[in-house]
């Protein structure tokens, strides 16, 4: 699937299986779900996956800025909700071996450890030691990834390291059945978005 689909497909299944009842949850889980929605695909079997990569990190560290952003205007307390979770030495280990294990799958074949349930697990590991309360939004963002490039044509290991690939051969990762699942979750995260505003009214915060 293209990257916009998993973007928006990831967004709407964090939100859907978490439902956050408050900005800073709602923030944490949009923003933390769609690097996880994302993250698999920087394996590099081709060039293009070097811009995709280059474009995934460029996601992850707009999304940092953006949570320290709309936390310093809006005073929702995420940094100290992250903070409070880990100690910075476990912060400071589950990076470290997060970026290890980026690097290591990143020169893989594409569809293969990083469409794994060994980078599922590693990664998502990795996501708890360094910020414990994010590794949950992580992990579901990334299953969505995995799920929809099942439906795909082309195999992925997704037992790792077994070399035996499995797809459910459905659809092309730009075909129509990737635009329809494109829009049918926008709508969807739109209309997420709504109700959470509607049920968490404006609160004071100025930007």
């Amino acid at each position: 699937m293209l990257k916009k689909t998993h973007i928006a497909t990831g967004c709407a299944v964090t939100l859907a299986v978490f439902q956050p009842h408050n900005y800073s949850d709602m923030l944490l889980s949009l923003l933390t779900g769609m690097i996880g929605s994302e993250i698999a695909d920087i394996d590099s079997a081709t060039s293009k996956s070097h811009k995709d990569a280059d474009i995934i990190c460029t996601t992850a560290i707009t999304s940092i800025l953006a949570i320290l952003f709309v936390d310093a205007k809006l005073n929702t307390g995420i940094v100290k909700q992250i903070i409070n979770n880990s100690s910075y030495f476990q912060m400071l280990v589950g990076c470290f071996l997060f970026l290890g294990i980026c690097m290591y799958g990143k020169e893989k074949p594409h569809r293969t450890f990083m469409h794994s349930l060994v980078g599922l697990v590693t990664l998502t590991g990795s996501m708890w030691i360094a910020f414990s309360s994010l590794a949950k939004y992580f992990c579901v963002g990334y299953v969505s990834h995995i799920a929809l490039d099942t439906l795909n044509k082309k195999n992925l290991q997704l037992f790792y390291p077994i070399k035996r690939g499995f797809c459910l051969n459905v659809c092309k990762s730009n075909g129509k059945t990737n635009a329809i699942i494109g829009y049918v979750s926008t709508i969807i995260l739109v209309l997420e978005i709504m109700s959470f505003l509607t049920k968490n009214p404006y609160m004071g915060f100025r930007l």
